[in-house]
C-alpha cells in the first residue's frame, strides 16, 4: 500500500493540524484553501495517508498570465504580449516529513498536474512565487528561471513536459532522486481535479 495519497481539497479533509513550519502557507490552507476552491481562482490537492484525512502536504494550482517583456528572452521567444501560464501559488509539506526528499516528490506531483493543466488549456509556462530565498534556490535546482520580482521564477511547460517524460535527471538535482519508472513510489493518486497523476514548501517552500 503507497504511504500517502495524492487527492483534490474536499470538506472531509482535515487541515487544523497542518503544520510546516511557515505560519503564512499553514494559516492559508486553514483560512483561505477552501474559499479558493469555491470562487474557482486556486485548485488545492493534498496529500492524505491512506484511511485519514489530516492532510501532509499541499500545493496550489492556478490560471495565470505573464507579459513576455517579464520572463528572459529565451523564454518569451515566439510568444504573445501576454503568456497563458499556470501558476504554482503554494507548495508545503508538513514539518514531520520534511529532510526525508518528499519534498521533490510532492513537487513532482504539482508538476505533472501542471503540464496536464497546460495541455488541456494551452498554457505555455509554468510560473512559481517562492516565497523566501531557500524556495527560490530549491526551484532553480529544477531548472526554473528567475524573472523580475521578489523571487518569481518560469520554465517553459514543454520543458517540464519533456523532462517528466524522457529525461528526469536534467529536471532533477543530481543527489540519488529517483528515476521516472519509481519516483512515485510511496505516493498514490485519486481520478479527481486536474489529473490525478501524480519540501517544505513553495508559497511556494520546498
Amino acid at each position: 500500500m503507497s504511504a500517502y495519497r495524492s487527492e483534490h481539497l474536499s470538506a472531509h479533509h482535515e487541515l487544523e493540524r497542518f503544520d510546516s513550519g511557515n505560519e503564512t502557507l499553514d494559516v492559508w490552507l486553514r483560512r483561505a484553501a477552501r474559499h479558493a476552491e469555491a470562487a474557482n481562482t486556486g485548485r488545492t490537492f493534498v496529500w492524505v495517508e491512506p484511511g485519514s484525512p489530516g492532510v501532509v502536504g499541499y500545493f496550489t494550482l492556478a490560471a495565470h498570465l505573464v507579459r513576455r517583456d517579464d520572463v528572459p528572452k529565451s523564454v518569451g521567444h515566439g510568444s504573445p504580449d501576454a503568456i497563458p501560464a499556470i501558476l504554482l501559488a503554494r507548495l508545503a509539506l508538513h514539518r514531520s516529513l520534511q529532510g526525508r526528499g518528499l519534498g521533490s516528490q510532492l513537487l513532482l506531483d504539482a508538476l505533472e498536474r501542471a503540464v496536464d493543466a497546460s495541455a488541456r488549456a494551452a498554457a505555455r509556462l509554468v510560473v512559481v512565487d517562492a516565497i523566501d530565498d531557500q524556495a527560490a534556490a530549491f526551484y532553480e535546482r529544477y531548472g526554473f528561471r528567475a524573472r523580475p520580482g521578489p523571487r518569481h521564477l518560469v520554465r517553459k511547460a514543454s520543458e517540464v513536459a519533456a523532462a517528466l517524460r524522457d529525461d528526469w535527471p536534467s529536471l532533477a538535482p543530481r543527489r540519488g532522486l529517483p528515476c521516472p519508472a519509481d519516483r512515485r513510489k510511496g505516493v498514490s493518486h485519486s481520478p479527481i481535479g486536474l489529473r490525478a497523476s501524480t519540501g517544505r514548501g513553495a508559497s511556494s517552500q520546498p
